[in-house]
């Protein structure tokens, strides 16, 4: 199965979410195989609509991106069993320090090939770091759901911030998605 590939709606004062516009560019793109989505900024749905979609289509990995406010790309290492922001998500709803899942454990380490990743980025030239801070907000939401929801060993799973386009054009971006999702795609 092709890996799944999501990113977010806009949100808050974003009214353009680049993470959004790479999985567009990526779904138009017939020299790609992949499953892409565009989840809800939702707390209530978003980890709902990804647990489904990982469901429903078996992908071999999940790579999630969305945008943070750094002008660098940012593999994220760790997901974290806390909803922790002031800010509202599209619903109006705020979580600050509310568990994601009680039967969880307090991480998940992501399971993709970081050190391929890294060495692909630093091929392509591009600014990056590896976090072991996904933020509190609803990348760090999603990243856990989909941890929790494939805690088992085998699919793997992880997630990148992109800085929004004003840092990265969005053409280098896609590239840059592009050549990580190679890394996950069977041959």
């Amino acid at each position: 199965m092709p890996p799944l590939i999501t990113g977010f709606e806009p949100f808050g004062p974003l009214t353009r979410n680049v993470s959004a516009d790479v999985v567009a560019a990526l779904e138009a793109d017939p020299r790609i195989d992949v499953v892409t989505a565009v989840l809800p900024v939702s707390y209530a749905d978003a980890g709902p609509r990804l647990c489904g979609l990982i469901d429903r289509h078996r992908p071999s990995a999940v790579l999630m991106l969305g945008v943070h406010r750094g002008s660098d790309l940012r593999l994220e290492t760790t997901a974290r069993n806390r909803d922790r922001s002031t800010s509202p998500d599209n619903r109006q709803q705020i979580r600050d320090d509310h568990v994601i899942a009680a039967d969880g454990p307090p991480t998940y380490p992501a399971t993709l090939p970081l050190p391929a990743m890294v060495r692909a980025l630093e091929d392509l030239g591009l600014p990056h770091h590896v976090s072991d801070d996904a933020g509190g907000y609803l990348c760090n939401h999603g990243f856990y759901a989909a941890r929790h929801h494939l805690r088992t060993p085998g699919t793997p799973v992880g997630f990148l911030h992109l800085p929004d386009a004003r840092f990265i054009d969005l053409d280098t971006q896609v590239a840059a998605v592009r050549r990580l999702l190679a890394l996950l795609t069977p041959r």
